[in-house]
Order: structure tokens, then C-alpha cells, then sequence
């Protein structure tokens, strides 16, 4: 019978004049052909490019079918990246995503719940990360759009490892937005018991978080030789890396909960470290990028003493 189903859905999509629809597009330029080129492609670009299977990508929702598909996506950017996601036309073709689905939640994390249309573009210079964006309730006609510098590439930059510095975040905030992002994007309905719990745990660790956002000197993002990404969190010289330490086993004693998408469970790794500049935390998708942050950095892991075989923090 479910041919019967389908055949009624796109029926219905005809009926409503919904077509295909693309919802998120990443362009990604052309690597140069030529090493002559003084504009060498920036490891960040590389990164984006391997996630979206080469030179880019759209993502489609099909209203008939109820499905989403991709194809590839060759047209350059204005940049040398660019990354768009159509809110306002993903609402009107699969409202239930937003409401009661995650996507509500999930830009609320990052405060454009109500944001139309995002685009993030690695600039053609390959020296800065912006972000432009407009709102639901605001005119277009009449309102420019929201722009903001998201990072800058760092003069840190080396053979080993390409650092972006990011603008305006520290780990306090990092971790109240990750842990929204992931109650929104965990698979299954959230109950609003999950929200609530949520927001008890946020609380009831608030006061750390923010003794923490004011001790961070900033977050960067890691790209290294081999593609490996990460985040890294340094610190106040005056913050030592055993309170540091400390802390995270306050906030995540037993590591970053994961989080299954697609029948794909996510774990990121963290380790508190240190180099001469001081105390850092480092964040990674796995155990591998970690390593590999850790080394390109010159970053060495904190090591927690023992006594009689158990932590003493």
C-alpha cells in the first residue's frame, strides 16, 4: 500500500503547488591549479570542501515524497566558501521540523530563531569567516542585513596547524550553547522534562560557567595538515590547569554525553592541556583530531595524579 501513500503525497504537493525545495547550500571554490598562486586555499576551505563531498553541495526536501536528497552543487561562490541555509523556505516546505522539531531549538542556541535566510562566507582574501543574516518580522525592503565577522585567521597559523581566532566566545558560553544544541538535535521528540532538566543543570552550574567565560582569553578553531579540526579554549596565565581540570569533572565527570543523529551516535573528545602560554581545553570530534590538535599545537595533555589507583583532583 505504500505505493499508494506516496502517489497521494505527491498529489497533494501538486495540489498545494509545493515543489522541491533547496534548503542548505555549500559552495566551495576551486583549489588553485597552480602553486604560483599567491592566494593559496585556506585549510578551512579544504576542511568544508571534504565535508560536503568535494566542491559542494544543495540539500533538496522533496514535500511530495516527504524526503530529502542532495546534489552536487559546481556553481562558485562569491567567496571562497559560502554556506546558505534558507529557514524561511525550509518553515513553509517542512514546518514540523522547526515546530515541535529541533531546528526551532537548535538556532535558538545560537539566538537567530528567527532568522530567515543565514549565509556564511570564508571571505576571497581566505583571511576572515562572515556571517549574514536577516529576520522573520523585519522588512527587507527597508532593513539591511545583520552582518558579523565571525573569525579572522590568525598570524599563529603554521606548516602544522591553520588557527582561526573567533570572535566573542568563550568556553562558559560554548557550553551553554552546545548543550542546547544538543538536546535539539539528540534524536526523538524532546519531552519538555528534557528542557526543563536542562535548564536546572545550566543553572545549578552557572556560576562556574561564568567564573570560567571571564577567565577565557578567547576560542580558536584548529585546522591541521591532515584536516584534523578542533577548538581550542586558552586561558588567563593565572588560571592553572589543575583548576581547570577540576572544573570540567564539575561540569562533564564522565566526558561530552553523545549525541545520535541518524542512527549515528557523536562523541566529542576534550582534554585539558597546557604550553608555555598556559592552560588551554581543547575540544575535537574524535580521539584521532584530538590527538592531532594536541601535537600540531605543541599542546601537552594534563595529567591528573593518582593515589591508591583512583583520580584525586
Amino acid at each position: 500500500m505504500r505505493w499508494i501513500a506516496v502517489i497521494a503525497g505527491v498529489l497533494t504537493g501538486l495540489a498545494f503547488g509545493q515543489e522541491p525545495t533547496p534548503i542548505l547550500t555549500v559552495q566551495v571554490a576551486k583549489a588553485p591549479e597552480s602553486t604560483d598562486q599567491l592566494v593559496e586555499q585556506p585549510r578551512l576551505v579544504e576542511f568544508i570542501g571534504r565535508l560536503a563531498s568535494g566542491q559542494g553541495m544543495t540539500l533538496i526536501y522533496d514535500p511530495g515524497g516527504d524526503s530529502y536528497t542532495t546534489k552536487p552543487e559546481p556553481d562558485q561562490p562569491t567567496g571562497l566558501a559560502a554556506i546558505e541555509l534558507d529557514a524561511n523556505a525550509w518553515r513553509g516546505v517542512d514546518p514540523d521540523v522547526f515546530v515541535p522539531g529541533p531546528m526551532n531549538a537548535l538556532l535558538g542556541a545560537i539566538g537567530l530563531a528567527d532568522v530567515r535566510k543565514v549565509v556564511v562566507v570564508v571571505d576571497g582574501e581566505g583571511e576572515r569567516v562572515i556571517a549574514r543574516w536577516d529576520r522573520r518580522q523585519e522588512d527587507p525592503r527597508t532593513t539591511p542585513l545583520h552582518e558579523r565577522l565571525l573569525a579572522t585567521k590568525s598570524d599563529e597559523s603554521t606548516s602544522k596547524a591553520e588557527v582561526w581566532e573567533v570572535e566573542g566566545l568563550g568556553i562558559g558560553r560554548f557550553v551553554v550553547g552546545a548543550l542546547q544544541a544538543g538536546l535539539a538535535l539528540e534524536e526523538g521528540e524532546r519531552k519538555p522534562s528534557d528542557w526543563a532538566f536542562g535548564d536546572f543543570w545550566l543553572r545549578g552550574r552557572s556560576t562556574l560557567l561564568n567564573s570560567l567565560e571571564r577567565a577565557s582569553l578567547g576560542a580558536q578553531i584548529v585546522i591541521t595538515s591532515d584536516l584534523r579540526p578542533g577548538v581550542v579554549f586558552r586561558f588567563d596565565r593565572a588560571i592553572k590547569a589543575e583548576s581547570i581540570e577540576r572544573a570540567s569533572l564539575r561540569i562533564v565527570p564522565n566526558g561530552i554525553p553523545g549525541v545520535t543523529i541518524h542512527g549515528r551516535t557523536l562523541t566529542p573528545e576534550f582534554v585539558v592541556a597546557s604550553d608555555e602560554r598556559g592552560a588551554a581545553v581543547v575540544i575535537a570530534p574524535t580521539r584521532a583530531d584530538l590527538e592531532g590538535v594536541l601535537d600540531a599545537l605543541g599542546l601537552e595533555a594534563f595529567q591528573r595524579e593518582t593515589d591508591s589507583g583512583s583520580d584525586r583532583p
